[in-house]
């Protein structure tokens, strides 16, 4: 069996071990690398360790005896109640609490932020230790800015794409040191974090409207520094500016983009990508000059169209969905596509596609592949038992409201006694079934 990593099995089966840890074991399982980080990222995951601080002191009558060990607080909406207030904020001038709190999520808080993080006389500043992560989600925008004491602040999540909302300017003095943002705020508010953003290392940012040539700059000096990318742009200008943007973005390892009129030599500049995630993209054109050549790209999850224009010599792992183009993955340019891919593919991951006999032909190609899932996919079974003959490294399987022409939904139970045969013939690899009746 040829070398393999634990993050070439699938999301799902990582999730099963990640779910027997506790927060602490998370917490250092996600600095392991970016796969384990942006699965432990998930809502899942902090759900687990979140109180709901507001609730609670509603239910329970204002008792922190209980509350004080939870490391992840999410403070909401407060109805004109100082009592609630004041117990809000003797939560967080609790030293209990400070040993324990690692992330404050302010979500649609509607009172000034100092009425919970300033001392009403004036002696004591907030003192948050091992506080990393802060979030505003649609908080109010009046009051003065209070000031925390946050020494190990290193992540900050910003929503307040309307005017109205409150702009994070509490943590502005920590920005030099943040190593992770998530800003979907307006294009000033991004200028302003971004411009003394000095040690960023991930940035997650929603761009609609028109920038400024000094906020065009601003963008392409933090493109420079981080190892991970993940942009939602909309608009013309930007989109328009990408090439530039990213030139000398050689740090970048991971990029996620969502756009349309996407021009795929975006990324010829990229020679160090190890991952390349392409959402909900429509290209500019759909025949350019040459291949886009990635040489240490590792990971690739883009609609199938993609494929006849990338180069991708070491790539392991392939999620391919169909997006607003036809399924094209039988033409003999995808099919070279995975010729060339054949001896290091090692994961596949189909989304939404339609495999006629031509698209099994190239999948069975992969005679290292190892792992294969398809999600609401349709193929005919005759050609789903010749992938199992001709794949024989195939390890883990997985068929989740997979149909054939044949056997419609309507007949999944069917189809479950086919892939009972399956799993009792192949019985060498996991054979994951499932269908939403």
């Amino acid at each position: 069996m040829s070398e393999r990593s634990i993050n070439d099995f699938p999301v799902e089966v990582l999730s099963k071990v990640f779910d027997l840890l506790d927060f602490d074991e998370r917490k250092t399982a996600k600095q392991v690398c970016r796969n384990w980080y942006g699965i432990l990222s998930q809502e899942r995951y902090l759900r687990r360790s979140i109180l709901r601080l507001v609730r609670c002191l509603a239910q329970d009558g204002g008792s922190l005896d209980k509350i004080h060990h939870f490391p992840v607080v999410k403070i909401g909406e407060v109805k004109n109640n100082d009592a609630v207030l004041a117990k809000i904020r003797e939560f967080l001038f609790s030293e209990k609490v400070s040993d324990s709190l690692v992330e404050i999520h302010l979500e649609k808080f509607n009172h000034p932020l100092g009425s919970i993080f300033d001392d009403p006389a004036g002696e004591t500043t907030c003192n948050l230790p091992k506080l990393e992560k802060i979030k505003f989600a649609e908080c109010v925008k009046f009051g003065s800015n209070p000031v925390i004491n946050a020494p190990r602040l290193k992540s900050v999540q910003l929503g307040c794409r309307r005017g109205n909302y409150y702009e994070g300017d509490m943590v502005i003095p920590f920005v030099e040191r943040i190593q992770e943002m998530d800003l979907n705020a307006s294009n000033a508010v991004c200028g302003r974090f971004l411009s003394s953003a000095n040690n960023l290392r991930r940035l997650t940012m929603m761009n609609q409207g028109a920038m400024s040539p000094q906020n065009l700059q601003t963008l392409k000096k933090a493109f420079c520094s981080v190892e991970e990318l993940n942009l939602r742009c909309f608009c013309k200008t930007t989109i328009q500016n990408l090439p530039h943007l990213l030139q000398d973005a050689n740090n970048l390892r991971t990029l996620s983009i969502a756009t349309f009129n996407f021009d795929l030599n975006v990324l010829a500049p990229l020679e160090n990508l190890l991952e390349l995630n392409l959402h909900s993209i429509t290209l500019e054109s759909e025949t350019f000059n040459s291949k886009v050549i990635l040489p240490q790209l590792k990971k690739l999850q883009t609609i199938a169209i993609v494929t006849k224009w990338i180069e991708a010599p070491n790539l392991k792992s392939l999620t391919l969905h169909e997006g607003s183009h036809d399924c094209r993955l039988g033409d003999d340019q995808t099919k070279q596509f995975f010729a060339r891919c054949s001896n290091n593919l090692q994961v596949l991951h189909l989304k939404d596609l339609e495999l006629r006999k031509s698209c099994v032909e190239a999948i069975t190609v992969l005679k290292n592949l190892e792992i294969l899932s398809m999600v609401d996919v349709m193929i005919d079974t005759k050609d789903v038992t010749r992938i199992f003959q001709q794949l024989s490294r195939l390890r883990w399987t997985r068929f989740e409201n997979v149909y054939s022409k044949k056997h419609g939904c309507e007949q999944a139970d069917l189809l479950r006694k086919f892939y009972d045969g399956i799993r009792q013939r192949y019985v060498n690899c996991a054979v994951i079934v499932q269908f939403d009746d």
